[in-house]
């Protein structure tokens, strides 16, 4: 860090770090912004009816972060599940 020898530079100083602090604290919003919507119950759902169309439901993307597979699996099984309970119900209906 520089050594501060006047007001002048004290200044100048505040005024870039608040300048820093403001970019910061943008990406911190930005980044919550983005991990909110993608962790939204229907942007999960439609990934995971991506994944499946491409043929790969439980792969894990080397780039995907372990929370959002995690979650997407979840989702998968979940859509299972209401998939299977739904069909009896409607066998039990039908029959």
């Amino acid at each position: 860090m520089k050594k501060i020898k006047n007001i002048k530079q004290l200044r100048k100083e505040r005024r870039l770090l608040r300048q820093r602090e403001n970019e910061l604290l943008w990406k911190i919003n930005s980044g919550w912004q983005q991990l909110k919507e993608t962790l939204r119950p229907q942007n999960l759902l439609k990934e995971q009816i991506r994944r499946c169309k491409e043929g790969n439901p439980g792969t894990v993307k080397e780039k995907e972060s372990i929370l959002k597979s995690t979650l997407a699996f979840g989702v998968s099984l979940l859509a299972k599940n209401l998939a299977k309970r739904t069909e009896e119900k409607l066998e039990k209906f039908f029959n």
